[in-house]
Order: structure tokens, then sequence, then C-alpha cells
């Protein structure tokens, strides 16, 4: 059974402060990668961000950390997991940022896909009515903002590595 939904305004709210935590998290991710690449202009941070998608900028990520030589210092492996966190949770960013808000069945309003998204929206609602169904998923405020504090959470731990990357290239 669908939880009762949220106020549409508290959706809304929710859905722009977990775009601008993750925002937040991909600057922090582009400085990292910089300073994996000992990056001494702004050219590196520039090239990531031309990639449209974060799988493309995950990619870069993934392979600077490889190849950063001291990765397999102690202070240096959860780095591995937290880049990997954070693909992981663009999936969730990605429904967020492509949702709609939508009152269903009058249950109140939530985040669900928009009816033309043919991998998430539920196929037997394309009728004559703009009928939006739940999808395969439904989120409320409160949801949308449990996945804002993943992205800030998520940022603030990988935050530090910056300076630790620059310091230990000494």
């Amino acid at each position: 059974m669908l939880d009762r939904g949220s106020e549409e305004e508290a959706v809304y709210a929710a859905v722009g402060r977990a775009l601008t935590k993750w925002e937040g998290l991909e600057y922090t991710l582009s400085e990292t990668y910089e300073a994996l690449l000992r990056a001494k202009t702004d050219g590196a941070a520039y090239g990531y961000g031309l990639l449209t998608a974060f799988t493309g900028r995950y990619a870069l990520l993934e392979s600077a950390e490889q190849h950063f030589p001291f990765r397999d210092e102690a202070r240096f492996k959860p780095l591995r997991t937290l880049i990997t966190r954070a693909e992981k949770l663009c999936a969730r960013r990605n429904e967020i940022a492509h949702g709609i808000v939508a009152d269903v069945h009058t249950r109140g309003w939530y985040l669900v896909p928009a009816w033309y998204n043919s991998k998430k929206a539920p196929r037997h609602v394309f009728g004559p009515e703009f009928n939006y169904g739940i999808g395969r998923y439904a989120y409320t405020a409160e949801q949308v903002q449990t996945y804002a504090k993943h992205f800030q959470a998520l940022n603030l731990e990988v935050a530090p590595y910056r300076k630790q990357i620059l310091d230990r290239w000494g």
C-alpha cells in the first residue's frame, strides 16, 4: 500500500534541495579528480564537466583513482568505495532530476516517473487521460529529503581527500 503523499510544495522544495546537494557532491568529486591527476590548471575540471552524464565522469574518476600511485595506502583505500557509492546514488539522482511532481490517485503528491519514461512509468496508463501512475517509484518529500541527506553525507566524506591527495603528491 502506498503511504500518504506529501504537500505539493514540499515535494518541489525537496527536489530542489536534493539536486543542489548532488551538485555539491559533483563539485567535490571534480576537485578530487583534479587532485588525483595532480592538475596545475582548471583544465581537468573543465574536461570533467564536459561530460554530460555522471557515468562518464564516474569512469574518469575511477580511472584516475586506479592510477593514483598511492591508492593502496590505508588512508586512500576508502576513496574507491566512496566513488562507487556516488555511482550507485546517481540512479536516485536521475530519478529525482527526471521525475515529475504529481497527485497520485488522490493520495497526495509524489515525485513519479513521467508518463513517457518507458523504463520506469507504468505502461497500462497510456490512455486518453494524462494519468500519472506510480510507476517504479513514488517518492514523498520526506523520501527525497533522505536522498538529499545521503548526497550531502557523501560529499562530506569525499571532501577531505582533495587536500590529502595534494599533500601526498607533495
